[in-house]
């Protein structure tokens, strides 16, 4: 075998090598992704059943998190999801509060340790059966009057204000970012309250605009017609999810749910309120 032949043959080896290589650098990639089609959630290629449940960080001492994490998945989760209040995080105005109970990104990595994937919800309204629905008190000393979850200037400054400190923090970890979040709601139940929709086309923009546009945006709200068509922003693109307790019948709400989806991404996922 000559040296000429030797060293031909091992710079293609190499050149294929280095194709393979590169060509599974791209493929894994591309395939890191999560997103709705066919009326169906999709990872990384293949169709997805999120079994989830609420698990909140601003609840449990930061000690107890891996141990409620891991009952959680030991229960068959394979996915949590969360609140992020406003009024922990600022409990005076730009005095930012990211430690101990508010530690949400340790939070967030500490799910991804724990294999689970993660749907976040950033409000500005949670909800959650928490003091002022997250909302921080000292929104209420502003004059004039704030008008909370609407369109007003003054109110929509301050959630911009909230949000370019937080989801910067948390744009690493979605899980196109090699992260856990797959999903990111916008408000609570909004269409309960109102029917402001230049305020969730606003939310939508500001989330796309520090989020990027391939993260899953959410809302979620009862299963009426009421509720969906003052709280949904299909539109926008943004996933439509619903509301319903023990004892109903999913079927007529998950139906109702696809008007207020666009065609092909009304993926069947309801929020469960247990009674009692």
């Amino acid at each position: 075998m000559s040296s000429a032949g030797s060293f031909g043959r091992l710079s293609l080896l190499l050149a294929l090598s280095l194709c393979s290589a590169l060509s599974s650098t791209v493929h894994g990639e591309a395939s890191r992704r999560f997103w709705i089609e066919d009326d169906a959630f999709w990872k990384d290629g293949a169709p997805f059943q999120i079994v989830g449940g609420d698990v909140h960080y601003f609840r449990i001492v930061p000690q107890y998190w891996k141990d409620r994490l891991l009952r959680a998945k030991a229960l068959g989760l394979n996915t949590i999801q969360t609140y992020v209040p406003w009024n922990l995080h600022e409990p005076e105005p730009q005095s930012w509060e990211f430690k101990g109970f508010a530690d949400i990104e340790s939070y967030l990595r500490l799910a991804q340790e724990l294999e689970m994937l993660v749907m976040l919800r950033v409000g500005p309204y949670i909800c959650g059966e928490w003091d002022l629905g997250g909302f921080p008190p000292w929104l209420l000393t502003i004059e004039p009057t704030l008008k909370l979850r609407s369109s007003d200037s003054t109110y929509l400054s301050l959630v911009e204000r909230w949000w370019r400190v937080l989801l910067p923090k948390i744009a690493p970890l979605l899980y196109e970012n090699g992260g856990p979040i797959i999903m990111v709601q916008i408000e609570n139940e909004f269409g309960s309250f109102g029917d402001d929709k230049n305020y969730l086309h606003y939310l939508v923009q500001l989330a796309r605009q520090y989020l990027g546009n391939d993260i899953v945006l959410y809302t979620t709200d009862g299963g009426t017609t009421n509720t969906l068509k003052n709280g949904a922003i299909l539109q926008d693109d943004v996933f439509a999810a619903v509301d319903f307790s023990t004892g109903d019948d999913p079927w007529p709400i998950f139906r109702l749910q696809k008007k207020y989806n666009l065609p092909g991404k009304s993926a069947p996922l309801r929020n469960f309120i247990p009674d009692g």
